[in-house]
């Protein structure tokens, strides 16, 4: 006797019963994956910010430190007497001091200056935000001579087109320092009115002014017109100060 068939009603032996998502919950779906796609790209993001805000303080601090401390330690021994001349303007100082380790030296008075340029050549708008240190060693000709002036009272006039002879100008700081400036201040504490040009004598301070910004912000800068820089700056600059007082100034 042969069985049954089965009815339309009655599932087959073997087949299993499949259910599938519905529109709804794929929409639903999709949904809650972008939400925690969203909140974990601003997580990100915000991690992202502060590693770089982290990464340029740190920049920033470590270059103009350095700059600071050499600039302070090789000012507190300028020194004045007869026919040395300490000059100081708004973005340079030139002065003698001894400072010289070379063993090789008659003596160790140097020839010291520190010169900031925003553009190189001057006027170019080619922007370097370059601080330069002039150093010129003593040498047999000029230890006996007892002349440190270089090329004459005027001698820094030249730069940076013309080069002083035995001058070996370093970059200390570069692609950072937006802006340097020095202030000179008298014994009653009183701004003395730059450029100045001292035979004999010396200011009884020095305030160094400095303003820094990052690597990244400083490249924008070259690219962008002078006009839209305090709005790339805004959040990025940063200035430092410091006062150099001069020991070997007259009272």
């Amino acid at each position: 006797m042969n069985p049954k068939p089965p009815t339309q009603s009655e599932p087959r032996k073997g087949v299993l019963s499949r259910a599938g998502f519905t529109l709804i919950e794929m929409l639903t779906s999709i949904a809650i994956l972008g939400v925690m796609f969203a909140m974990l790209y601003s997580v990100f993001e915000q991690v992202n910010r502060a590693w770089l805000l982290g990464e340029n303080r740190v920049e920033t601090f470590t270059t103009t430190r350095a700059a600071l401390d050499l600039m302070s330690r090789e000012l507190s021994q300028a020194i004045a007497t007869n026919g040395i001349v300490f000059h100081g303007d708004t973005n340079n100082v030139f002065f003698v001091a001894p400072v010289s380790v070379n063993s090789a030296d008659q003596a160790d008075l140097c020839q010291v200056g520190y010169e900031f340029d925003s553009d190189v050549p001057a006027g170019s708008g080619k922007w370097a935000f370059q601080l330069t240190r002039h150093f010129i060693e003593p040498t047999s000709a000029n230890v006996l001579a007892g002349s440190w002036n270089i090329r004459n009272s005027t001698w820094w006039n030249t730069l940076p087109t013309t080069l002083p002879i035995g001058d070996t100008p370093s970059v200390m700081a570069t692609n950072c320092i937006v802006n340097l400036q020095f202030e000179y201040l008298n014994s009653a504490g009183n701004l003395i009115t730059p450029p100045i040009n001292y035979v004999n004598q010396l200011p009884y301070a020095i305030v160094i002014k400095m303003y820094v910004v990052d690597s990244r912000t400083a490249t924008k800068l070259r690219l962008a017109p002078t006009t839209s820089w305090p709005t790339i700056t805004n959040s990025t600059l940063r200035s430092f100060s410091t006062v150099v007082y001069l020991p070997n100034a007259l009272p």
